[in-house]
């Protein structure tokens, strides 16, 4: 019996293939069961449904029937794959994972088809390797981890997610990327998982053993009596600084040099010696000369250089002994009065910072010398106001300008002495500071100089315009025969009150009141007829307002009665009634106005209403008064009997 493979591709064009039956060809081979080619009825394949992994295979089975149920044998059957990205099938339908996925294949004969799924899986990760399986380090310290996961079979499979975990963080963490670092001492595990398995790696965290120990200074020049500070630095093998290690010092030669339990090493007579310290069996050394001639003298040259900020200078010095005799093997140190003005390095280059005169000292054996330096500024090259001008300043305030000085690079300049000036101080003056202040309207120059260069700005002083006007009271009366004074306050826009702004004074309507002429801030209102006015006050562009109630003036006040004769025992009260103008009772005639009633004895005295009472015999005189109006009525006599 023979078998074919044959291509499916593009799918969609055997779609009908798929949905009813694949086409197949003839087979030669013989049936069992009676069975013959033409009598197929049904095709299928076992298993219908499998999964396969990616890159392996898996054999299928089709079963041909014919319409009793009988498999026919030796027929030809047709292998094809509906997706063959994911899949491919042999001519003997041996399927081959290519990607993940899932797809369908069938085995078709004699015009018949089956139909099986075929799903494409990862292959399943059966363990992790964690490499290196165990890492031992010191406090700090790190180790790249790396994680390979395999299959059943041992293949590596590359591209799996990995994640890290730590069992204790107190003494070791791992990052996503497998980095281990140690923490403290003690032991951890580091464990990569993917997809359920895991692999370890063990971690011992222990002190980082010192790998060596270094001694300064070396070489190290003395004299006999002197004492010199030696320091021990001791570091692990990646060259980390190790603090806290015990540290022995000893002198291969105690008779030249001794040295302390702390590294101070005392000079005892002329020779060498090596000064050893030692930590944890590692050693460090400093070779050690002791001269019997101590220094004698230190000089510093050149003497009073001058430099300008920014400048550097280098500074020589000759060391002598106590004899006299020029000695370059002795140790000079170097240090500036202030940093502020000067630094110097240890080889004796000074640099100058800021302006001013500084001493620089070279110091050996106790020995010193010494120069003044002077730093001169970096000259003004530019100067510049801010604001940049025109600027305005009202009259009677004040305004700040600053001057900014710069180099010949532009670069700012601080701590200069920088004067101004005014071209015109009856417009304008300004201060030592640059606060200009406006003294009259007009405009003038103002400079500011500092080193010979000057900047100028043009400042315009005027009047602070107006910003309220406020008449008072705002509110009043006043009669048709008399005048109220009403005043202006005017205040300019920063709520100063000024005085020398105009004032316009009107009236409205004019039948009501009249103005007399004002002095400016004050203005006379005469009642003309009965009703109300307003009175406006305006200076610039500001207004208020006042209010003028005019009402009937008073001009007669008459007692009625003009005379009575009291008794105490029969008659002791009278009630007076006060005629205005002629016209009848006040009270009548100018509605709401006050009238006041006096007495001028105590015998007999008087309510706010004219009612008179006898109190003892004698005379008295009864007036009223208009007060408003400041008409006072002639005195009614009472003349009180027993």
């Amino acid at each position: 019996m023979a078998t074919h493979e044959r291509s499916l591709t593009p799918w969609a064009r055997r779609a009908t293939a798929w949905t009813a039956a694949a086409v197949v060809a003839a087979c030669s081979g013989v049936a069992t069961d009676e069975g013959t080619t033409a009598n197929v009825a049904s095709v299928s394949i076992t298993p219908p449904t499998t999964t396969v992994t990616l890159g392996s295979q898996i054999p299928l089975q089709a079963l041909v029937q014919d319409p009793n149920g009988k498999t026919i044998t030796g027929t030809d059957v047709f292998w094809s794959v509906q997706d063959a990205s994911i899949a491919t099938i042999s001519s003997v339908g041996v399927v081959t994972g290519v990607a993940l996925g899932s797809t369908q294949v069938a085995a078709s004969a004699n015009g018949k088809s089956g139909i099986a799924t075929i799903t494409v899986e990862k292959t399943p990760v059966a363990s992790v390797v964690v490499t290196p399986p165990h890492v031992d380090a010191s406090p700090g310290g790190q180790a790249q981890l790396t994680a390979v996961a395999y299959d059943a079979a041992q293949n590596p499979l590359p591209g799996r997610a990995i994640t890290w975990s730590t069992s204790n963080a107190g003494v070791a963490v791992v990052d996503g990327t497998g980095l281990m670092t140690a923490v403290a001492q003690g032991a951890a595990s580091i464990t990569a998982t993917s997809e359920g398995k895991s692999g370890v790696a063990t971690v011992s965290v222990t002190q980082a053993p010192v790998a060596t120990v270094t001694v300064t200074p070396t070489p190290l020049s003395m004299s006999v009596g002197q004492t010199t500070q030696l320091a021990a630095t001791v570091k692990d093998a990646s060259g980390n600084v190790l603090s806290g290690r015990a540290v022995t010092w000893s002198s291969s030669s105690p008779v030249v040099a001794t040295v302390s339990a702390t590294g101070l090493v005392a000079a005892v007579a002329a020779g060498s010696t090596t000064i050893t310290a030692t930590s944890e069996g590692k050693t460090g050394t400093a070779a050690v000369t002791i001269s019997n001639v101590a220094v004698g003298s230190v000089v510093v040259q050149p003497q009073g250089p001058t430099i300008k900020q920014g400048a550097s200078v280098q500074l020589s010095v000759t060391v002598r002994d106590v004899n006299g005799v020029i000695v370059t093997d002795r140790v000079v140190t170097w240090s500036t009065s202030s940093a502020a003005l000067a630094t110097v390095s240890t080889s004796g280059v000074v640099t100058g910072v800021g302006a001013g005169t500084v001493t620089i000292t070279a110091t050996s054996e106790g020995k010193s010398g010494n120069t003044s330096v002077t730093v001169t500024a970096v000259p003004v090259a530019s100067v510049t106001i801010q604001p940049p001008s025109p600027d305005t300043v009202f009259v009677g305030y004040t305004a700040q300008l600053t001057a900014v000085t710069r180099d010949s690079n532009g670069g700012v300049l601080t701590g200069r002495v920088v004067t101004w000036q005014s071209n015109n101080t009856a417009i304008v003056r300004v201060d030592a500071t640059g606060l200009v202040s406006g003294v009259a309207a007009g405009s003038t120059t103002i400079t500011a100089t500092s080193e010979g260069k000057s900047a100028s700005v043009t400042e315009v002083s005027i009047k602070a315009p107006v910003g309220s006007v406020v008449v008072a009271p705002a509110v009043d009366s006043v009669n048709t025969a008399g005048s109220k004074q009403f005043a202006a306050t005017v205040k300019d826009v920063k709520g100063t009150v000024v005085t020398d702004r105009p004032i316009a004074w009107v009236s409205t309507p004019g039948s009501v009141a009249t103005l007399s002429p004002s002095n400016g801030a004050i203005t006379t209102v005469s009642g003309k007829s009965k009703g109300q006015a307003k009175i406006i006050a305006t200076a610039e562009t500001k207004a208020d307002t006042a209010v003028v109630n005019v009402i009937t003036a008073v001009t007669t006040v008459v007692i009625s009665p003009l005379s009575k004769t009291l008794s105490i025992a029969t008659s002791p009260t009278v009630q007076l009634t006060a005629n205005c103008n002629n016209a009848g009772p006040c009270s009548t005639v100018v509605p709401g106005r006050t009238i006041t009633w006096s007495s001028n004895s105590a015998a007999v005295i008087v309510d706010a209403n004219g009612l008179v009472t006898a109190k003892s015999t004698g005379v008295a005189q009864i007036t009223a008064t208009a007060t408003f109006d400041g008409k006072v009525s002639a005195p009614s006599v009472i003349t009180v009997t027993p």
